[in-house]
């Protein structure tokens, strides 16, 4: 959904722009997804006050090398500005308030199966 989201909001926004301008949103992979997701729960782990911080390189104290080397920064920051689960049209056609996750809820729904099989309480 996060590609058809900024196919949407790009050909809106686009008339007239280059496209060999780094800004222009190009689709992401599964793999470049694994790794937004991957880098996401790294920084919940690891706590730095800006966001653009932790590709840099220039202070010592802020270099975190795999950050950088996992995935560039304009390519995190336009997947996180694009970022969908479910297309607007699937949307329920009852009152949305019943379910208040609707919108997060088929990634929700992918995630709890796997958290079962990793989880093993002693």
């Amino acid at each position: 959904m996060t590609n058809l989201n900024a196919a949407k909001t790009c050909t809106l926004e686009a008339k007239g722009k280059d496209l060999t301008d780094p800004n222009v949103f190009t689709p992401i992979t599964v793999p470049e997804f694994k790794a937004f997701l991957g880098l996401c729960f790294a920084m919940g782990g690891i706590c730095i006050p800006r966001r653009s911080d932790y590709w840099r390189h220039k202070d010592w104290i802020f270099d975190i090398p795999s950050f950088s080397a996992m995935m560039p920064r304009n390519i995190f920051s336009q997947i996180l500005q694009y970022l969908h689960v479910c297309d607007e049209a699937d949307a329920p056609a009852t009152d949305a308030r019943q379910d208040k996750i609707y919108k997060i809820r088929p990634f929700i729904n992918a995630l709890v199966p796997h958290f079962g099989k990793m989880y093993k309480p002693d």
